[in-house]
């Protein structure tokens, strides 16, 4: 397959699946801002690439993501930011409306180190709306008495 067809289907499916897929480079820029993210965090990728990631999310600075990102770029450590303890660490909202009142999606995030050839590493950084399930799970609990 060549190259030309491999980047359009990777194009493709960036933009078709249903997971926040967001890339830093080693000097934790933002190089890839996929559709999902777009629609939840309510901005334009244009807005976002190039963009410090402590820029773009100036709440995050520090914070369990931000801790986890070091470790992925410096030390090649991939990890899971627990969803018990952080419920919802992005700005990401199903609408305006849950944007006006900051009620955030509840999120499962996971931080994993990229290489990328002839490049220092990199970092993806996966989110899943896990909001339906844990709204599920408190049913079942209320459900069991």
């Amino acid at each position: 397959m060549q190259d030309g067809t491999r980047l359009k289907i990777l194009e493709s499916v960036m933009r078709a699946v249903k997971v926040g897929a967001l890339m830093l480079d080693h000097e934790q820029r933002i190089v890839l801002w996929n559709d999902w993210i777009e629609q939840h965090a309510q901005r334009q990728v244009d807005w976002s690439c190039g963009l410090a990631f402590v820029d773009a999310f100036p709440q995050m600075t520090n914070g369990r993501t931000h801790a986890a990102i070091r470790e992925a770029l410096e030390n090649n450590f991939p990890s899971v930011i627990s969803q018990t303890l952080n419920k919802a660490p992005f700005p990401f909202y199903c609408s305006g409306t849950d944007l006006a009142l900051d009620n955030r999606i509840q999120q499962a995030v996971e931080v994993i180190p990229i290489a990328v050839p002839g490049q220092q590493r990199h970092c993806l950084i996966q989110i899943i709306d896990v909001s339906k399930t844990v709204m599920r799970e408190k049913l079942l609990r209320r459900c069991r008495c």
